[in-house]
């Protein structure tokens, strides 16, 4: 019994399961690219029940599935759990804040905006949504300060 606890310890050191975590992953976003959805929802769901460890990537793509095969819920689930594991992660953050403010909950996906174009006050998606978001409510002197700190902004004022 003993030898078998230090060869599978053994095999734990030398085959590590992040590496081969993350190749199964790296196989779930091929499918994802490939457009084939179900396979990476169920893949990735047999992943999880295998009691793999949580990764952000995993979730993530299974929030692309889902939104490709018209499952908002399902996806925005998914997109919430890879922003809870990665939540500096502005591609999470824009796709779930994105997704909220294409289902027209804008009171979600407000604070997502607010911090991404604190974070990056260059961009002009963020700051058209943000912006979008606050003329739909009325709140025009809140959308002219976006549009006025991204021109400030801009490298190229003043050339």
């Amino acid at each position: 019994m003993k030898k078998f606890l230090v060869i599978i310890g053994l095999l734990t050191l030398f085959c590590p399961v992040n590496s081969q975590q993350s190749q199964v992953i790296d196989d779930i976003e091929q499918l994802t690219k490939n457009g084939e959805f179900g396979k990476v929802i169920g893949t990735s769901l047999s992943l999880l029940m295998d009691s793999i460890e949580p990764d952000s990537r995993l979730y993530y793509n299974m929030g692309i599935a889902y939104q490709n095969l018209l499952q908002e819920e399902s996806a925005i689930e998914c997109y919430q759990k890879a922003l809870e594991l990665s939540p500096g992660n502005k591609a999470y953050n824009f796709v779930l804040a994105k997704t909220y403010y294409n289902g027209g909950r804008y009171d979600l996906a407000e604070p997502l905006f607010v911090r991404l174009c604190d974070k990056d006050s260059l961009n002009w998606a963020y700051a058209y949504h943000l912006t979008s978001i606050y003329i739909q409510q009325e709140r025009y002197d809140d959308a002219i300060a976006v549009y006025t700190k991204l021109r400030e902004s801009d490298p190229l004022q003043g050339l």
